[in-house]
C-alpha cells in the first residue's frame, strides 16, 4: 500500500510493477480471498485503475493479470483480464487519472476463491499499476 499523492480515492492505493529509478524484473502480488454466496444473482468486481510506463516502442512488456486462484492449493482458475504496459493510454499515461474497471465474477457464486492481482515486469523501463477502491457486490435473490 502507498501513502502518496497519486490515490483515485483517500489517501493510499495499492501498487504493483516498477517505480521510476528502481527498475527491476519482478513479481508483485496483492490476493484477496472471497467467498461469492451460492443465492447470489449478481456479483461483480470493481475497480479504479491508473497504469503510467516509460515504454515507448508500442510493444507489451509488463503485464497486470486479474486471476481467480483456488484455495488451498492457490492453483489458477481462471485469468479474468489482463492489462499490459500497452494499456497506460486508457489513463493517458497520467499518473492519478484512473478509469473504473468492472468484472463479472457471478460464475463463481457457491465458491470461495482468491482474487489475484499479479503483476510481472521486465528489466527494462518502468512501469506502474495502481489499484484503489477494490469492491465486490454480490447480491443475493
Amino acid at each position: 500500500m502507498a501513502l502518496s499523492s497519486y490515490p483515485h480515492s483517500g489517501y493510499r492505493y495499492a501498487y504493483l510493477g516498477d517505480l521510476p529509478g528502481h527498475v527491476k524484473a519482478l513479481g508483485s502480488v496483492h490476493q484477496i480471498p472471497v467467498t461469492i454466496p451460492a443465492n447470489a444473482i449478481t456479483a461483480t468486481l470493481t475497480f479504479w485503475l491508473n497504469i503510467t510506463t516509460a515504454e515507448a516502442n508500442g510493444a507489451a512488456y509488463d503485464f497486470m493479470e486479474v486471476n481467480i486462484r483456488r484455495i488451498p492449493d492457490d492453483s489458477l482458475i481462471r485469468r479474468e483480464r489482463v492489462y499490459s504496459n500497452l494499456n497506460s493510454s486508457i489513463t493517458e499515461n497520467v499518473p492519478g487519472d484512473y478509469r473504473r474497471q468492472s468484472i463479472d465474477l457471478l460464475a463463481y457464486k457457491g465458491q470461495s476463491f482468491t482474487l489475484q492481482f499479479y503483476v510481472d515486469t521486465d528489466f527494462s523501463n518502468a512501469t506502474l499499476f495502481r489499484i484503489d477502491g477494490v469492491s465486490l457486490l454480490a447480491d443475493g435473490s
